[in-house]
């Protein structure tokens, strides 16, 4: 690997740990501006998943499996806190805006539409 691999791979690596739930959530108003929701009520997000994302992963095993279990890539985000804090990033910053590009390409469409009446 080059010096400029290596150091590409450190800035992500620096990226991916601010992101975290830990370090993100010491910032409280940084936390509700981005997931909607207040640290508290993110941590009681998860307690509430947890048991069930537990019996989610085991039930997906298979039993007549061809590699071992732990085998093939590693997940960055191991910690459920991290995985529901990307999703809830990605629910409350992209949604809206695929929403809002969905409905200004259909008004767009059916403008169109009308013109050519």
């Amino acid at each position: 690997m080059s010096r400029k691999q290596e150091r590409y791979q450190t800035k992500i690596i620096k990226t991916q740990t601010n992101m975290r739930f830990q370090s993100l959530a010491k910032r409280p108003r940084q936390f509700l501006r981005f997931t909607g929701f207040t640290p508290a009520e993110f941590t009681e997000l998860v307690e509430t998943i947890r048991a069930e994302w537990k019996e989610v992963r085991t039930s997906r095993l298979k039993q007549d499996r061809i590699r071992i279990v732990g085998g093939g890539a590693k997940p960055i985000l191991t910690l459920l806190e991290d995985r529901l804090l990307v999703f809830a990033l990605y629910a409350k910053l992209y949604l809206p805006t695929l929403y809002w590009n969905t409905f200004s390409v259909l008004m767009n469409q059916r403008s169109a539409a009308s013109f050519r009446k």
